[in-house]
């Protein structure tokens, strides 16, 4: 797209500053974990470039703007000079002739399969990859010749565009089955993710557009949820979020390509992690690979802009690039170390409870108990549904020495009571039990409640497997041993192919000495590994040394109950 003929340099040039200079785009460079979305926009990106050149070399043959019968208006001035000179040569695959133009189209497409490989390994997203091609080829090759069959007009053009709307339709209503039971662990309906994503993609382009400091940030779970009434959840309004886009980037492709291409771009490059799927409701880092399309749509606009008006576009252009480096530089200074960089998160997002939760972690850590305390606290006013926020409170209430107010634990049976956790509670779960034998020993009785309260809930339970495990661990370090082997058996018959809950029984057998009965269980983790999703043959040796080294009369590898330091300085 960039090969521009006469304005090519410029746009490029233009195009590639919006893309690096942008706020929008720092999150998937500076948030390490979602390095993710960067490398796997490279490898799209390099292989639709690759997609593109073997198109350009596999000529297809009437129907392109060079050709006497195409359409009146289509011009060249859209194409890269790659696609125009192709239309110059005779109707074969190769320009080159010979074996090596027969091979050179097709070293291009292995090229762009192994780079599509490497991005679909890297992020999922790069499954969008066809999408983006599509929308390459459409401005690129605008007049080939299925593209000009899929727009003919009549009865039969319709009824093949028609076809293709209804297939994408019966793929997004599959999609829809298949991931609604991942709603339970939500606090919003399909219905309404789908309503509020309207909403998301306008605050993203107002985001690229006007790009404020105080709107930016890690988190965006103050926005409001669309519930299809009144208000901010108009279903009007929603749905004109991203119907509209795409009916503006369809009307403009002809007069202005790269915008319709752009605009276009990014709504393909939402389609995955802002409709039916189950997220959480907006990111700014989904908006890398999108931000290719934008940036690409306002680069053509001041190129534009240039030709009609040389010194005012160049003022214009030099306005918003200044502004562009100044916001990322100063977002960059809030990142700069984590106590600035939670505080300015809560600052900017008061209403954003994972922003609360980060900043009280922090503070935490800072023996600043009483402030983060605080901060966990306006976390569950604004999500009141997320016990993940109570968990991290007690934790922090436990640390301290402090006591816990009583509405605290109240609210928190409620919840553990009546609803599912969702994935961030059961991950502080996760790690509250991993910490139970380091330094988070003094949590175990707190666990163990929370835990049997929730097992025994009438709620859709995701992984009882993974819970009765956690509660085997909580009766573990309080040295409850029939609780805990029953719990670590129910683990166990739950999912045969999970070993951990057979390693802590052996654990608590070697504990007690019972030698015949740890090694009845290692004959049991031995039958199990043939089968296990991952084996664990390392740690089945492991065990049986340490076995052998008890039966020899040696001490065991692994004490029962309390063994961590029970003031710990930083849990």
């Amino acid at each position: 797209l960039a090969d521009h003929p006469g304005r090519r340099r410029g746009f490029a040039l233009l195009a590639a500053a919006i893309f690096t200079l942008h706020p929008l785009a720092l999150s998937p460079v500076l948030y390490v974990v979602q390095r993710m979305a960067s490398l796997s926009t490279l490898f799209v990106l390099a292989s639709v470039l690759c997609l593109l050149r073997a198109r350009a070399n596999i000529f297809v043959g009437a129907g392109h703007a060079r050709d006497q019968d195409a359409e009146p208006g289509h011009g060249d001035t859209h194409l890269p000079t790659s696609a125009v000179a192709g239309m110059a040569c005779s109707y074969n695959i190769g320009k080159g002739g010979g074996l090596s133009g027969w091979l050179a189209p097709f070293g291009w497409l292995l090229a762009g399969g192994l780079f599509a490989l490497f991005g679909l390994f890297t992020k999922e997203n790069a499954a969008l990859l066809p999408l983006f091609y599509l929308l390459a080829d459409r401005v690129c090759f605008a007049d080939a010749p299925y593209w000009r069959w899929l727009g003919r007009p009549g009865r039969g053009g319709r009824l093949t565009r028609g076809t293709l709307w209804l297939l994408a339709a019966a793929a997004a209503g599959l999609l829809a089955w298949y991931v609604v039971p991942g709603y339970a662990a939500r606090p919003f309906t399909l219905t309404e993710r789908v309503l509020t994503e309207g909403r998301v993609l306008w605050f993203y382009l107002g985001l690229f557009a006007l790009p404020r400091i105080n709107a930016f940030g890690l988190y965006h779970d103050d926005i409001a949820l669309s519930t299809g009434g009144a208000g901010p959840g108009a279903r009007r309004g929603a749905l004109v979020g991203g119907g509209g886009l795409g009916w503006v980037g369809f009307r403009v492709r002809r007069r202005a390509p790269l915008v319709g291409v752009g605009l276009r771009g990014f709504l393909a490059g939402h389609v995955m992690e802002s409709t039916l799927i189950p997220l959480e409701s907006a990111h700014e880092h989904r908006n890398y690979l999108p931000l290719v399309g934008l940036a690409c749509a306002a680069a053509w606009l001041l190129v534009d802009f240039h030709r009609r008006a040389p010194r005012p576009a160049l003022a214009a252009t030099g306005i918003v690039l200044a502004v562009l480096a100044a916001t990322t530089a100063l977002r960059a200074v809030e990142w700069h170390d984590a106590d600035t960089f939670y505080r300015y998160q809560v600052e900017h997002h008061p209403e954003s409870a994972h922003s609360r939760n980060d900043y009280a972690s922090e503070l935490g850590k800072r023996r600043r108990y009483v402030e983060a305390l605080e901060q966990l606290r306006g976390a569950q006013r604004v999500a009141p549904w997320e016990a993940g926020y109570y968990f991290n409170y007690l934790l922090t209430a436990r640390t301290a020495g402090l006591a816990v107010p009583a509405e605290v634990t109240d609210e928190l049976d409620a919840l553990l009571r009546s609803r599912p956790l969702s994935a961030f509670g059961l991950r502080t779960l996760q790690a509250q039990g991993d910490c139970l034998r380091k330094v988070c020993s003094f949590m175990a009785p707190d666990m163990a409640g929370w835990l049997s309260t929730y097992i025994s809930a009438p709620v859709d339970h995701q992984d009882r497997s993974q819970l009765e495990y956690l509660l085997g661990l909580a009766y573990t370090q309080q040295a409850q041993v029939g609780p805990a082997l029953n719990a670590f058996e129910r683990a166990y018959s739950l999912d045969p192919k999970y070993l951990h809950p057979l390693f802590e029984q052996a654990n608590i057998f070697m504990a007690l000495g019972q030698w015949d009965n740890a090694g009845f269980n290692l004959e049991r983790i031995r039958t199990a590994n043939q089968m296990a999703a991952v084996r664990q043959d390392k740690a089945l040796a492991e065990l049986e040394a340490a076995i052998a080294k008890g039966r020899g009369g040696k001490e065991a590898v692994r004490l029962l109950g309390a063994t961590a330091d029970p003031t710990p300085e930083t849990p």
